[in-house]
């Protein structure tokens, strides 16, 4: 049996991210539809100058500027008409205006771009006020935004919307990324019940909301997660599942159980099967963690605590850790501040998270609300609330107006 460590917030995470190493395994070549999400493991470089040729950056009239004389109207005939993917290759006149639309090729020569609004058209020719146009005008020059060569994506990332976008408007149709963690969710105790038709329970029993939500915050980190089921206060069954998981898997979770004592079934089995190092973390909710690995399959394995809400604040910050590790990235989580509405209460040396409503006031500052019920033991507050505000380990009691430090669960 093992003893707990006692660690703050910062020490654990520290902890996992140099006990986990990233996956080992052959990388592949994923469609653009599929690889939202996953781990780029090459660099992506542009293979030509971007924007291709010169071209127009809105509808209007292209011409030379060295045609333009010093006068307050210019009056010039129209002798064509380019769009995209249609350019004009015709010659061009002297002293003349090309109609052009957004994207279309600006032919040698011409210079500058004046926007359709600001010229009057009759019949064949336009009339403008020239002041302002210069060479260089509404015209996006060959090169300008990128060069053949540049590397637009570099490897380790999670690929993003706007990454495939961007890979796709670069010619490429498949991209290298990193193999997918794969991780079996397991909830552990046998007064658990999986969800049915919502009837009230009796006998100490209570509908499994941990599987669900651990398994679904697995998914959004990028990962190939399952459900795995309730482990029943069996040694031989839960032995039999976690070998059978960890033998399939690169991660195994459980919520529930996995504490540092003998006396509940799941911890006994896990103690014997993996090395696991067991924390009381200086945190609310979440105190219970366990991490580790089997110590035949090599296979990370994951304790978080029973209570709902505690399981979902491990799997928000603990888990991501992990998945992060295992995946070979590390993203800093984006941390806003926000004006207290109300107030909250701690202790000092324990950092709270507290669940909350954040929106926007009238003169854009950002408000933050505390849900009036905080318990563990139920996600209310995680249904009620859009963000989280994190209570410093030196902070007792914070006030209304205060600044807190918030982030998106």
């Amino acid at each position: 049996m093992s003893k707990a460590i006692r660690a703050d917030f910062d020490e654990v995470t520290r902890a996992l991210r140099e006990a986990v190493a990233p996956l080992d395994g052959a990388c592949e070549a994923v469609p653009l539809l599929e690889a939202q999400g996953r781990i780029l493991s090459e660099s992506v470089a542009a293979q030509f100058n971007f924007p291709h040729f010169d071209n127009s950056a809105m509808d209007g009239f292209a011409l030379r500027t060295a045609d333009l004389p010093e006068t307050d109207s210019v009056k010039l005939p129209v002798c064509g008409i380019a769009t995209a993917g249609h350019p004009f290759e015709e010659p061009l006149p002297e002293c003349s205006a090309l109609r052009i639309m957004t994207g279309a090729p600006v032919p040698a020569g011409l210079d500058a771009v004046i926007p359709i609004e600001k010229v009057r058209v009759e019949d064949d020719f336009i009339t403008f006020e020239p002041a302002g146009l210069r060479p260089g005008t509404n015209v996006r020059r060959q090169g300008e935004i990128f060069r053949a060569g540049e590397v637009l994506l570099t490897a380790p990332r999670r690929l993003t919307r706007g990454d495939i976008g961007l890979a796709a408007s670069l010619g490429y149709a498949k991209l290298s990324c990193r193999p997918v963690v794969r991780a079996a969710v397991f909830s552990s105790g046998d007064e658990l019940v999986e969800p049915s038709d919502g009837r009230p329970l009796s006998d100490g029993r209570i509908y499994n909301a941990n599987g669900a939500y651990v398994t679904l915050a697995a998914r959004a980190l990028g990962i190939d997660a399952e459900y795995a089921g309730i482990l029943p206060d069996d040694d031989a069954v839960i032995e039999a599942r976690f070998r059978e998981a960890a033998a399939t898997h690169d991660l195994v979770i459980c919520s529930g159980g996995v504490g540092p004592g003998d006396c509940d079934f799941t911890a006994a089995v896990l103690n014997r099967l993996a090395d696991l190092r067991h924390y009381h973390v200086a945190l609310r909710p979440g105190k219970p963690f366990s991490f580790g690995y089997f110590k035949e399959a090599h296979t990370l394995i994951l304790g978080l605590p029973g209570n709902p809400v505690a399981s979902a604040t491990s799997a928000e910050n603990f888990l991501r850790t992990a998945v992060e590790a295992l995946q070979g990235v590390h993203e800093k989580q984006l941390v806003l501040t926000a004006r207290l509405e109300g107030r909250i209460k701690s202790r000092a040396g324990r950092r709270d998270i507290v669940r909350g409503v954040l929106k926007t006031a009238e003169d854009g500052t950002l408000l933050f609300t505390p849900c009036p019920q905080q318990s563990s033991a139920s996600l209310l507050s995680v249904s009620q609330s859009n963000a989280a505000a994190i209570v410093p380990e030196e902070a007792e009691l914070l006030q209304a107006g205060d600044a807190v430090r918030v982030v998106i669960p």
